[in-house]
């Protein structure tokens, strides 16, 4: 029988992998807290955006609230006949009617205000003209304030204006008058904002607004051709201009390429055979886009302007 041999070697043994240890490593963790860093810095911004433009949102919903139930009760009030509910005979009785709503709509000390960003809200009341009434404006000491606020009396000052200058010289580059730009300038457009490059056109216009005494400082406005086919002499004819308004107040960064309340007044220019001009106006409440021309074109003159009718 032989003998029986025994490996002097240690048989090899197959290593098996270690469970990990709990944990993260020193790397881990700070990546980790580098893209916590990272979006804090995205999103925290954004949150606080977000928050002031919805208040911007609901201090322009509550002043609308405001100035449609003042409104509603000024109507009742003429039709009842009774100064009781409204006192609707002057506007100094209107002014204090509006602002008694205003004070039962929100009352002093309560938890709930108009702005909730602490603005103070006010009534604008301005005649409406002819013993129609006034027109009522709710501005926010924060997010619009008084100084800044258009008005429909201001909106038809501003269209008196123009209609009434319209054939007055004035020195538009090749342009004699306002009738005269507006007859052969193809892409006639005014902006307001267009109006602090001295330059311009629009400062021309601006500087006869000031002449005459119209104050615009509250309004951003645009004036432009929109259908003049077959009226390329301005006589026995027509064409149409439209004048849009907007309230100084609206014109922001968070409003940039949003749309803000605009007024529209739309002028039907009629030429007689001589190319004196008579008007047919109408007026709408709409929504234009607030945008910054040539915001893209490097080197030419950036400003706000209307645009882009809803």
């Amino acid at each position: 029988m032989s003998a029986i041999s025994i490996p002097t070697k240690p048989l090899a043994t197959t290593l098996l992998p270690q469970p990990r240890k709990q944990g993260f490593t020193m790397i881990e963790i700070v990546l980790v807290l580098v893209l916590l860093g990272i979006l804090a810095a995205v999103a925290i911004p954004k949150y606080f955006d977000l928050q002031k433009s919805g208040r911007v949102k609901v201090c322009e919903h509550n002043r609308a609230v405001i100035v449609s139930t003042i409104e509603k009760q000024e109507t009742l009030a003429r039709y009842s006949k009774d100064v009781g509910i409204f006192d609707y005979k002057s506007q100094t009785g209107a002014a204090a009617s509006a602002q008694h709503i205003l004070n039962d709509m929100y009352p002093a000390g309560q938890k709930e205000t108009a702005c909730p960003s602490g603005g103070i809200v006010t009534i604008k009341t301005t005649p409406a003209g002819n013993d129609k009434g006034f027109y009522f404006t709710a501005a926010c000491s924060i997010h619009a304030p008084g100084s800044m606020i258009v008005t429909r009396t201001d909106g038809m000052a501003f269209v008196d204006w123009f209609k009434a200058a319209f054939h007055d010289p004035m020195d538009l580059g090749s342009y004699k008058s306002l009738t005269d730009l507006f007859v052969r300038g193809t892409g006639a457009e005014l902006d307001s904002e267009a109006g602090k490059y001295k330059t311009t056109l629009t400062a021309v216009v601006a500087g006869a607004m000031a002449n005459a005494g119209l104050d615009v400082s509250n309004v951003i406005w645009r004036i432009s051709r929109e259908g003049w086919r077959g009226c390329r002499y301005g006589k026995s004819c027509r064409g149409t201009i439209d004048i849009l308004l907007a309230d100084k107040a609206d014109v922001n960064v968070s409003n940039k390429d949003h749309r803000i309340d605009a007024t529209k007044f739309s002028l039907t220019v009629i030429y007689d055979a001589n190319g004196k001009a008579t008007f047919e106006t109408s007026e709408t409440q709409t929504k234009a886009l607030l945008e910054v021309k040539n915001e893209k074109n490097p080197g030419k003159n950036k400003y706000w302007v209307l645009n882009g009718v809803k």
